[in-house]
């Protein structure tokens, strides 16, 4: 009696090894073609079921290593564009830029009068006495002669006149002192008065001449009674005395 053999080719998505009998199915991660004796583990950004001729792209959002049976969603403050683009794997938003979904494939530009720092899942509103402009990483503190008052802020206010700002990142402006003044908008200083000239109240934008018969004179008022170390000054105009030998 003749004794035949028949030897069968194993298709796509199954192999076998030398000697065997059957094919037997690529585990999920994995894949073959026709007539493999070794599946193929796929690549990462890539993934496969039981049993596939081919590994499936990862979709935006989503990532996987090497031998995945599943891709897994990018959490909220990372993004990624998809396993067959220039961004297979989930990334960190960059500074300036948030998100704060999970799944997504791009990461957002903060506002301005915010910063975001890399990871970023919210905006964070500027402090007061600071600002921003759109994308930004970080608030930058006002400069000298302006302000902000308000949290959020994309730009400080100069001060008006009357008033000053020496320091960076101010909340407010200070008014000038009684015997100084400005008369322009966003100084860091104010000007005292000349010589028979004098303002009597803070937040002066020019100083006034003494009438004819009076000199400038100034005084000291504490402003609190528990607290002498706080002093105001006062300059004002007072009568000229002649006495007659």
């Amino acid at each position: 009696m003749n004794m035949f053999s028949t030897h069968c080719m194993c298709p796509a998505g199954k192999y076998s090894a030398s000697g065997a009998t059957s094919c037997t199915e690529c585990p999920a991660g994995y894949y073959s073609s026709d007539a493999a004796s070794a599946c193929t583990i796929c690549g990462s950004g890539y993934f496969s079921d039981q049993g596939s001729s081919s590994c499936s792209v990862c979709p935006a959002g989503t990532e996987s290593s090497s031998g995945a049976s599943a891709c897994t969603t990018c959490d909220a403050g990372s993004y990624s564009s998809g396993g067959s683009s220039s961004v297979p794997s989930c990334m960190s938003c960059p500074a300036g830029k948030y998100q704060g979904s999970s799944g997504m494939s791009v990461c957002l530009n903060c506002d301005a009068g915010s910063y975001c720092t890399a990871g970023a899942t919210a905006m964070t509103a500027c402090s007061v006495g600071r600002f921003s402009s759109s994308s930004s990483s970080s608030c930058a503190g006002c400069p000298t002669g302006s302000y902000s008052s308000t949290t959020g802020s994309y730009f400080c206010t100069q001060c008006g006149s009357g008033s000053y700002a020496s320091a960076t990142a101010s909340t407010a402006c200070m008014s000038c002192p009684s015997g100084q003044y400005q008369s322009s908008q966003g100084q860091t200083s104010c000007v005292s008065c000349f010589a028979g000239r004098y303002t009597s109240s803070a937040g002066s934008v020019a100083c006034s001449d003494c009438a004819a018969g009076k000199y400038v004179v100034f005084f000291t008022h504490y402003l609190h009674e528990h607290f002498l170390g706080a002093l105001e000054l006062f300059f004002v105009c007072v009568h000229v005395e002649i006495e007659i030998l």
